[in-house]
């Protein structure tokens, strides 16, 4: 009996691997949507407070110390007060690059979250990525896999 459950789990498995659907071709942000207006639209619906913004690629790339070059785009917004952690940023890395951006956005994540030991929006950032495109996402919300699952729908699969 414990066999027949082993294996019938084993083929559960299975179908459910098979039957997941991969996203070929790539991945880009919806037609009705700019990068800018992505990062306007969640910190309005987050409540990002009065914030600097990050413009270029040259001004995430300044920030997350990293190579200009590897930056197709870059923009986002970072809390003004100097005590708040609450931030988005959004790169879009150059192909071949995306592991190069999501360290330095996750080593972003990890330096405010030192910074900010107390605060629960540091504590639950996330870094998100989608295709060649990665987030830093610290802010106040009860439910960050509903606002990942809300960013990840700016994104569609180019086929």
């Amino acid at each position: 009996m414990k066999r027949w459950m082993i294996l019938l789990l084993g083929c559960l498995l299975l179908c459910t691997a098979c039957g997941k659907k991969e996203l070929s071709g790539s991945i880009v942000l919806r037609e009705d949507t700019t990068p800018e207006q992505m990062i306007e639209d969640l910190s309005q619906r987050y409540d990002l407070p009065e914030s600097m913004r990050l413009e270029s690629a040259a001004d995430l790339a300044a920030l997350l110390q990293i190579k200009e070059k590897y930056l197709l785009l870059g923009c986002g917004r970072i809390a003004a007060p100097e005590d708040n952690p609450q931030q988005m940023l959004l790169a879009q890395a150059v192909p071949g690059k995306t592991e190069k951006v999501t360290a330095a956005l996750q080593k972003r994540l990890e330096t405010v979250q030192q910074a900010f030991p107390g605060y629960p929006s540091a504590q639950a950032g996330r870094v998100i990525t989608a295709g060649n495109y990665a987030l830093l996402v610290i802010v106040t919300t009860d439910d960050m896999d509903a606002m990942q699952q809300e960013i990840l729908g700016y994104f569609i699969s180019e086929d």
